[in-house]
């Protein structure tokens, strides 16, 4: 439960500036982002 408290504190300045709708929201993009850029390095 720890880790889960700590990516949605992570999570909530983006929500609360207005850039994703809710913590779920952001937590996904920040992972796909990460996902891609490994990919993308692992590609080089």
């Amino acid at each position: 439960m720890q880790t889960e408290k700590i990516l949605y504190d992570l999570a909530k300045p983006f929500v609360l500036s207005g850039m994703y709708k809710d913590e779920k929201a952001a937590l996904t993009d920040i992972t796909l982002n990460y996902v891609r850029r490994k990919i993308d390095k692992y590609d080089e």
